[in-house]
């Protein structure tokens, strides 16, 4: 995965865990050497904050990627997760406005992105419309022993 699409994967993946404001800044443009890009998200907590970290976490180790450094989990007003070419940056409101990062990198191109809606796929419908049509007869099936059976019991009574 290359730095881009590492920035865009980092932005996807806390817009889907909600975070707000997203933003991607071009640092190796604004100034080279440290990083390629900053991702800045907002959190309304700090327990969205580690969800977010946690969950970028869990999805880039699957595909091998792990964070060269974590800062401020534990802290939970600001998460860093350094990528390397992308560093994550994981903020309360109040804590983001008092750094303010895209003012103190207003050099950094900020570069253009947009959130992708999940979308089912026609396979996926497909399994979730098998799902609903097996349940239905089971259950049809299920309503009709239990009629049988009180018929029968009521039936019992009746001779008895």
């Amino acid at each position: 995965m290359d730095s881009p699409e590492l920035a865009s994967a980092l932005a996807q993946m806390c817009f889907d865990k909600h975070g707000e404001d997203l933003v991607i800044l071009n640092i190796e443009e604004a100034q080279g050497g440290i990083t390629d890009f900053f991702v800045l998200a907002t959190g309304q907590s700090g327990r969205q904050l580690q969800a977010m970290a946690d969950f970028v976490r869990h999805e880039l180790k699957a595909i091998g990627l792990l964070p060269l450094g974590v800062e401020g989990y534990d802290d939970g007003s600001w998460i860093l997760l350094d990528y390397g070419d992308a560093v994550l940056h994981l903020f309360l409101p109040d804590t983001r406005t008092y750094y303010n990062l895209e003012f103190l990198w207003s050099r950094a191109p900020r570069v253009p992105w947009e959130p992708l809606e999940p979308e089912a796929s026609e396979e996926e419908e497909g399994k979730q419309e098998a799902a609903s049509e097996e349940v239905v007869p089971e259950q049809e099936s299920a309503s009709e022993e239990a009629v049988a059976e009180e018929e029968a019991a009521s039936e019992e009574v009746v001779e008895g």
